[in-house]
């Protein structure tokens, strides 16, 4: 079995990328969006631009990646083992901490996929000029700093303890801004700490998970990784659109007009609600989950017990 440490770094330098690939997307796509899409016929190019790409990079991974079994032994159970769709399903709801991961999974890419849509909507009409979320996105670029305090902070404190000490200073972040939502060096200072704030649960989600899967193995004596390797993108993709959502209800019921040169003053509060207050919500709902998440604890036994079980 892959020891904490490899696991930690794997998912470590998976999360750099994707945070720095998300950076950069971040700061190109306002400049992109003002001059290449002015057209509609730009957007089309935008799609297939991102699009082909991230396919191309999708499939690769089933050709390069290969899955590394556990043990001998655990094949040989697996093998003799049929597990049913309806015991999968009972795997994940008798597992409160899978759920629980779930919650943090959906919130987490919710609060993301929101600031996504509206975001620009806010740099647009409440602040008055796009281009100026592209120097704010670029902050962000030092966030993977922290990773260099990772391995420590992990080994001194537990996954569970530095998302929780994360999650709160992204909460906090969050209600500091709602102050002064329109100053720029403030919004660009918490905006950098809710980036190292949820940047733990880019790298840890996926420790949590298998941490999850043991329990869970050790609860209903058979394990199902599959399904909880299901948790996490069918969190994201559940988010996905449930932000599109409430984006466009909250946004429609405000009077927002699609394409305008202006918006009314009802519209312009929708687009900051969204911006500012959305994720404050959300924050608080993130830091109550991870305070009720408290399986590291119990870890260490049900990992020799396991182990144990399988001999």
């Amino acid at each position: 079995m892959p020891n904490e440490k490899d696991k930690s770094s794997t998912l470590a330098i998976g999360g750099a990328i994707v945070t720095y690939g998300s950076t950069i997307l971040a700061i190109a796509m306002p400049i992109i969006i003002t001059t290449l899409c002015a057209k509609r016929q730009g957007w089309t190019v935008l799609a297939l631009a991102m699009g082909i790409p991230s396919i191309i990079l999708a499939a690769l991974r089933f050709v390069f990646v290969k899955e590394i079994p556990f043990t001998n032994e655990t094949n040989d159970t697996a093998k003799k083992t049929k597990v049913s769709v309806l015991d999968m399903i009972k795997h994940i709801i008798g597992n409160k901490y899978v759920l629980i991961c779930l919650g943090l999974v959906f919130f987490y890419y919710f609060n993301s996929n929101l600031g996504t849509i509206v975001t620009g909507y806010y740099f647009t009409y409440n602040v008055g000029n796009l281009t100026l979320l592209s120097i704010i996105s670029a902050t962000a670029l030092i966030t993977p700093i922290f990773l260099l305090f990772i391995p420590k902070m992990l080994e001194k404190w537990g996954k569970t303890k530095v998302l929780k000490m994360g999650l709160l200073c992204n909460l906090l972040a969050c209600i500091v801004r709602a102050f002064a939502p329109l100053n720029l060096v403030l919004y660009a200072i918490t905006s950098l700490v809710c980036s190292f704030g949820t940047l733990p649960m880019v790298y840890f989600i996926g420790l949590l998970l298998m941490d999850c899967m043991d329990y869970g193995e050790w609860k209903m004596k058979y394990r199902v990784e599959s399904a909880y390797s299901a948790v996490s993108s069918a969190g994201q993709k559940i988010s996905a659109g449930v932000a599109s959502g409430v984006a466009g209800l909250i946004m429609g019921a405000t009077g927002f007009v699609s394409g305008a040169d202006t918006q009314s003053t009802l519209a312009m509060a929708g687009i900051k609600g969204l911006t500012i207050y959305a994720p404050i919500i959300v924050g608080v709902i993130l830091f109550v989950l991870i305070s009720v998440y408290k399986l590291d604890d119990k870890m260490d036994q049900i990992k020799k017990e396991i182990g144990q079980n399988r001999e």
